[in-house]
């Protein structure tokens, strides 16, 4: 599944945005959702991709490889290759 955060109040979301809506890091969960949430009007798009079986991948890496290719080019997709 891809989400994408494509806009907040109304106002395309931004490089210099992203870091207000991705909970990444050593960042601390609580301190983080309660700005998140103070940020007002956040649209999200999802994508739901077609499930893939780990069975069909040689290894591990070659699924992660796959996935990671799938949910950004869905990302770009929502995103309109605005960042």
């Amino acid at each position: 599944m891809t989400i994408a955060y494509t806009n907040v109040n109304g106002m395309p979301v931004t490089r210099e945005r992203l870091p207000d809506l991705a909970w990444v890091g050593d960042t601390q969960l609580m301190p983080h959702a309660a700005a998140f949430m103070s940020l007002g009007r956040i649209r999200a798009e999802l994508i739901f991709h077609p499930p893939v079986r780990a069975a069909d991948f040689a290894n591990r890496k070659m699924l992660a490889h796959h996935c990671q290719t799938v949910i950004t080019h869905g990302y770009r997709k929502l995103m309109g290759h605005n960042l």
